[in-house]
């Protein structure tokens, strides 16, 4: 593509196309209102819509010995012809890399790499027989845990930002609205409540609390509102989830708007 003189647009995990509330367009002068939609609210939670969503679900385990596959999981590449102008992105959430190179500086590991790989990358060392010094068998044993958790969670991440500012709108996810959420047990019961009808069929209790408590106190921080970078490194999960919110209601294509979704009522 780029000897061609195309751009990447996207490239991610297929459930990264899906947007669950409403979006204002606009592309060669014109605009597009472009209604949501989610696919766990058309269907049942299959097995097939659990992997949609980014979490493996083991078929079999006698026939599969309990091995999972996260990282075959299908991705999208989207490419683009250069133009002169460039217009709103076509997918608001973060697009991942083709390359470990590329790899975001917020990110302190890359859960989309093979994980031995790339814990010898972050030792930093120009001989890697050096960094393989280092590895006991502790660290090897809990490396492929620690990078399939947050290669699932990273998608989980992304969905429940969607899900947030689709049924709750931007302004109640503002640090200071964020931090009255972690600090009263009943405003996030009531908020727990309704994550959990909506996700936990999918992801599981655990994940779910997990990653939603991460997202609230990255929000409640009050440089929240400042896009992520190099010197905001941090786990993974935490900083798309920063930058889907970032793109939904602070970027230059985000509208800020109050709950948006035509799939409001089914989402709850």
């Amino acid at each position: 593509g780029e000897q061609l003189g195309w751009r990447k647009l996207f490239y991610g995990p297929q459930s990264l196309l899906e947007h669950l509330g409403r979006r204002n367009l606009t592309a060669h002068g014109k605009n597009y209102d472009v209604p949501g939609y989610a696919v766990f609210a058309n269907t049942w939670l299959s097995n097939h819509v659990q992997n949609w969503y980014g979490r493996e679900v083991v078929p079999s385990m006698d026939q599969t010995v309990g091995w999972e596959q996260r990282w075959t999981s299908f991705k999208w590449l989207l490419l683009q012809k250069t133009l002169a102008q460039e217009d709103a992105p076509v997918i608001s959430f973060p697009s991942w890399h083709l390359d470990s190179q590329e790899a975001d500086p917020c990110w302190n590991f890359d859960p989309t790499a093979l994980p031995l790989a790339d814990w010898i990358a972050l030792q930093r060392e120009d001989d890697p027989r050096v960094a393989l010094q280092r590895l006991s068998s502790e660290v090897h044993d809990e490396l492929g845990l620690k990078y399939a958790a947050e290669y699932e969670e990273l998608q989980l991440a992304v969905r429940l930002v969607d899900w947030l500012v689709a049924t709750e709108g931007c302004q109640n996810f503002r640090p200071q609205q964020a931090q009255r959420l972690l600090n009263s047990e009943g405003l996030w019961q009531t908020l727990r409540t309704r994550l959990m009808r909506a996700w936990r069929g999918i992801w599981g209790e655990d994940a779910v609390d997990r990653v939603a408590k991460a997202l609230l106190q990255r929000l409640a921080d009050p440089t929240a509102m400042d896009m992520p970078d190099a010197e905001t490194i941090s786990r993974p999960v935490d900083c798309v989830g920063l930058q889907t919110y970032w793109a939904l209601c602070e970027g230059i294509h985000g509208d800020g708007s109050p709950a948006r979704s035509p799939l409001h009522e089914s989402l709850q």
